[in-house]
């Protein structure tokens, strides 16, 4: 009984570990900050109160050789399957008009496509 609960216990924590992306900005403190989109190592999430973490998860992540944590509602789980990945959208009204913008990248890299050539 204790090993199957063990078992279980790792397959949902592996889950909770690998590259996330963040999905807007966000301060970390100590002069860091993270912009949309910007990868982190994901080392766990843990039930906290409301009032720690909005969604009630806290990450622990590494970002730039440092250990963070933040509310992991803030994240999206990079695939990282995927040839490419896309930033969230932004949008903008200007009365007459409208745009949609976001950014196309290499997921591998990170480096951003031109699409211009």
């Amino acid at each position: 009984m204790v090993l199957f609960w063990g078992i279980l216990t790792d397959a949902q924590a592996a889950s909770d570990r690998g590259w996330f992306s963040s999905i807007g900005s966000l301060n970390l403190g100590a002069g860091k900050q993270l912009s949309p989109g910007d990868a982190v190592e994901f080392l766990g999430i843990i039930d906290v109160e409301r009032i720690v973490s909005p969604s009630g998860k806290l990450a622990t992540f590494r970002f730039q050789s440092q250990i963070f944590n933040a509310d992991a509602a803030l994240f999206y789980k990079v695939d990282l399957d995927n040839n490419f990945e896309i930033l969230p959208v932004i949008g903008r009204d200007d009365g007459d008009t409208a745009a949609l913008c976001t950014t196309l990248k290499f997921a591998n890299s990170g480096r951003n496509i031109d699409v211009q050539n």
